[in-house]
């Protein structure tokens, strides 16, 4: 009799962690993106090719609100005075993301990303809201909201 309870608290234990190791693998991708946007950050800038694959990591995360904010604020350290195209790219690769898992709360990312990017006074501005206007593009037309999206 022990013995069968025995086995049963194990496979119990089992189920347990299997349904926990995908969080924990979740939140240690976030971590990850969030350790090489700060080791991209050097005395001189930005060391672009580590910003890239931080960037590439990002697109390949999927991202939950939590996630976002935690990614946006490390992105964040990248604006120097009014110049925030380095955290635009970031907002930029979370917008990516967001196509591929939930293209409803792209088109909403994406358009405050856009509004802002044209209200911002970075001096690439114009650029980077028109980047943001035409990847918006990709989750319109994946969703049910395509005519939303011609206006």
């Amino acid at each position: 009799m022990s013995k069968k309870i025995f086995i049963q608290k194990l496979l119990f234990i089992i189920l347990l962690f299997s349904f926990l190791k995908p969080i924990y693998a979740q939140q240690s991708r976030v971590d990850s993106v969030i350790y090489a946007l700060e080791k991209s950050k050097i005395s001189k800038g930005v060391d672009s090719t580590g910003f890239d694959a931080a960037i590439s990591l990002i697109e390949k995360t999927t991202l939950n609100d939590s996630s976002i904010a935690l990614i946006e604020k490390s992105g964040n350290q990248f604006t120097i005075g009014n110049d925030e195209y380095w955290s635009y790219r970031v907002k930029f690769g979370i917008l990516n993301s967001l196509i591929a898992t939930d293209k409803n709360k792209a088109i909403i990312y994406g358009k405050y990303n856009f509004e802002a990017a044209k209200k911002s006074k970075t001096p690439d501005a114009s650029f980077i809201s028109n980047g943001f206007l035409s990847q918006l593009r990709l989750p319109y037309r994946n969703s049910n909201r395509l005519s939303e999206g011609f206006q």
